[in-house]
């Protein structure tokens, strides 16, 4: 089994790393379905947060729907989602659940794929992150 998150700092501020995400999930074939703003909704709710933090979410559908095809409890993991947080330094750090962690939960037989998926979706978030 492999670690459960990848995660990265980003080179960029907080609100670039965002934009950036979705253009590079964009130019890989990836669809950025959108952004929940956590710190946001954690201070209408009266928590204290440090820091931004936010949720970005982006899916392709032709990977989507092979993995659900292949089980359907796949959906429980879908879209994919990073994590967007400042830490009390100002660095950003960006993470993601491991695709072949998620994968490894279903059995030995998805591998080969949420590997493949993986390699992309680190690939996105490298690209934005640099």
């Amino acid at each position: 089994m492999s670690d459960m998150a990848y995660t990265v700092h980003s080179a960029k501020n907080f609100a670039d790393t965002l934009k950036a995400l979705e253009e590079a999930a964009t130019a890989a074939g990836w669809t950025a379905l959108g952004v929940h703003d956590m710190k946001a909704r954690f201070d209408k709710k009266g928590i204290a947060w440090e820091g931004q933090i936010s949720i970005f979410e982006m899916c392709n559908a032709n990977f989507a729907s092979q993995m659900a095809l292949a089980d359907p409890r796949f959906v429980l993991h879908m879209p994919c989602r990073a994590v967007v947080r400042e830490l009390e330094d100002g660095v950003v750090e960006v993470s993601i659940l491991q695709t072949t962690y998620v994968a490894s939960l279903f059995g030995d037989e998805y591998e080969e794929m949420a590997a493949h998926v993986g390699a992309i979706v680190q690939g996105i978030i490298d690209s934005a992150t640099a």
